[in-house]
This record gives structure tokens, sequence and C-alpha cells, in this order.
């Protein structure tokens, strides 16, 4: 199974120009943590709610500020057909929360931990074999 097959949900992308401010108003109108920006297609960078808070308003920054001044610049990328299992592993060796997805470097998607917890019980029972876990136990699925 790929990494992109168990991705959720499409990605919201900002752009370098776009404000503080909308970034903000789009991360809680899509009910997401953080965003990737994006020049063109190509992950230029990405920004959490803790980057507009501690990188933004902490600093003093006005809402109209641009985002890429509080955004991580060249994110970690992962080619969107790598096998879920190992890019579990690079969220887990390099200790990120959310790994952008690319195609030919396009943006196709972002992954998350969270995306393991709806994985199929197949990929739960390797994760958890591979990284010495033991195997966790099968949990009824409710309707």
């Amino acid at each position: 199974m790929r990494a992109i097959d168990i991705v959720r949900g499409l990605p919201v992308v900002a752009e370098p120009g776009d404000t503080l401010e909308h970034t903000a108003r789009l991360m809680a109108s899509n009910h997401v943590d953080a965003v990737v920006v994006v020049e063109g297609h190509r992950p230029a960078g990405i920004v959490t709610e803790r980057d507009l808070v501690v990188r933004g308003l902490a600093r003093g920054l006005p809402v109209d500020a641009r985002v890429d001044a509080v955004m991580t610049t060249d994110p970690i990328t992962l080619d969107a057909g790598t096998d879920a299992a190992e890019a579990y592993f690079t969220l887990c060796r390099r200790a990120l929360h959310r790994l952008p997805l690319v195609d030919d470097g396009r943006l196709v998607g972002v992954l998350t931990l969270d995306d393991y917890l709806d994985a199929p019980p197949e990929l739960v029972q390797l994760v958890h074999r591979v990284t010495g876990e033991g195997t966790p136990p099968l949990l009824p699925v409710i309707p």
C-alpha cells in the first residue's frame, strides 16, 4: 500500500504572499492545524498554528504580514508512491506530525500520523510488528 492511499483528505495550501490572517482563517475553515505553502504546485514551506503564534503573534507581526515570514522553508517531502509503512517510519524518525507527499515534485497530499488511525488493519499490524510494539488487539468496527 502506498502512502497516498491512506491520506484522508485533500491538502490545504497557501501561497507565500498570503497574510497570516488569511492563513489562520484557512486553517480554521478547513479544520487543520497546518498548511503547505506552495509556489505553483510545489511545496515551498509549511506553516503550523504554532508558527502563527510563536513566529508571528509573539514577535508582534501584524495580521497582514506575509505567511512566508513564519513558515518553515524547504519542508521534508516524500514521494506519494512510497510504501505506507516506510512513510510511517519517516514520520517517526524525523519526529514529524505531517509530511507533504509529492508526485514529480508537485504536492498531491499531506500524510499525518492520524491517517494511520484509519489505515487498513493489515498495515497497522505490520507497523506494530516492525516497530517492536507487539501486535495490537483488533478492535471491533463501530458503525
